[in-house]
């Protein structure tokens, strides 16, 4: 699960159709203070990585496409460890 806080990016609130994780997938959940993303690891373009025989990786991205503002989505790499 990845979470998110709607007021996380420059003092300005970001609503939940303008994120997306990985290859496309919306929000799933919406809270008062924070949005999640709930997703098997198989899904929305998840990256796992074995680092070791006790150890993944897994990577994907978040991307930030502003309703008002002009200029391309944002990508923001991610990444998580488990063991």
């Amino acid at each position: 699960m990845v979470s998110v806080s709607p007021c996380a990016y420059r003092n300005r609130y970001i609503f939940a159709d303008e994120l997306y994780l990985g290859s496309g997938c919306p929000v799933t959940r919406i809270q008062t203070y924070m949005y999640d993303f709930i997703y098997p690891v198989y899904e929305c373009g998840i990256r796992i990585k074995v680092v070791s025989e006790e150890a993944l990786l897994f990577q994907t991205e978040l991307y930030f496409n502003p309703r008002n503002v002009c200029g391309g989505p944002q990508k923001i790499p991610l990444e998580c460890s488990a063991s």
